[in-house]
């Protein structure tokens, strides 16, 4: 059985992200074949329909589920397939260590045939963008010792430059600069669900108060946390000047060379002002 696309690209993404695999033939209840699943919460049931729709071919269906966190009732939306050889034979490739090891392994193999809308699958499932700091965040924990090898695909299939970080828990996970940001972004924003349009960040009209909502925090934490060191910003201030006198210099005598015709237009504007000031400083009330 050859798989459409779309299903082989959707499968394979949400492997990379909250999908798994399971087979009970190591258990009392025995199976042939193994089984998908993947689950969310309500807020994302739109996008699990979405799926649910596109692995109709296994005989995908949605359930609720329900249970307690931190007393409080916790919802969550499940989506399931029936058992089918196709997923046992990717089963074998996601899971070759079980039943010692029930983690997945990437194969890099299949990493290697992800496309465009199977990244946008993956990222949808596992990443994020922050509005804080304008780029793009991707969590690897369910491959911890492979990132390496997730970084190193990045940058020969995408020309991408992520870093790896870890979170205080020790989890894994990439952070693209903003202009990486931005090229990932252009890639899977034709792929990606309308209610998943809130990790397109600035790419999506939506989302423009939320990103200048942003943008106006941080110009104030910036201003804040250059007055809570204004002394000692003012001292490195002059000090820089004074050591590269001749940088802004020449830097400034280009501004002028590329932007002159506004210069003029603004030194005209001052000449005018001041002479208006000047003719009616008496009428104002200011001494000459």
């Amino acid at each position: 059985m050859i798989l459409p696309h779309n299903v082989e690209q959707v499968l394979r993404g949400s492997l990379l992200g909250d999908g798994y695999l399971a087979c009970y033939r190591y258990k009392k209840r025995k199976q042939r074949n193994a089984i998908f699943r993947e689950g969310h919460c309500l807020k994302q049931a739109d996008y699990l329909r979405w799926k649910t729709e596109i692995l109709s071919c296994f005989g995908s269906r949605l359930c609720i589920i329900r249970g307690y966190s931190k007393g409080k009732i916790r919802g969550g939306i499940l989506l399931y397939t029936c058992v089918h050889p196709m997923l046992t034979e990717l089963w074998k490739l996601w899971y070759p260590n079980f039943p010692l090891n029930g983690r997945k392994v990437l194969p890099e193999m299949e990493l290697q045939k992800l496309d465009e809308l199977g990244l946008a699958v993956w990222y949808q499932d596992d990443g994020c963008y922050s509005y804080g700091q304008h780029c793009c965040l991707l969590c690897i924990n369910g491959f911890k010792g492979q990132e390496q090898v997730i970084q190193s695909w990045f940058e020969e299939r995408w020309e991408l430059n992520p870093s790896i970080r870890y979170t205080t828990s020790n989890h894994p996970f990439l952070q693209f600069s903003v202009k990486d940001s931005d090229k990932l972004l252009r890639l899977i924003a034709k792929h990606i669900h309308p209610s998943m349009s809130y990790k397109l960040g600035w790419h999506h009209s939506a989302n423009q108060s939320r990103v200048n909502a942003e943008n106006k925090k941080e110009r104030e934490r910036s201003r804040q946390k250059w007055w809570k060191n204004h002394d000692e910003n003012i001292i490195q201030q002059r000090k820089y000047r004074q050591d590269n006198w001749d940088k802004i210099r020449q830097r400034n005598r280009e501004f002028y060379r590329k932007h002159w015709h506004q210069c003029v237009q603004h030194s005209s504007r001052q000449k005018s002002a001041m002479k208006i000031y000047k003719e009616n400083q008496s009428i104002w009330g200011f001494s000459k």
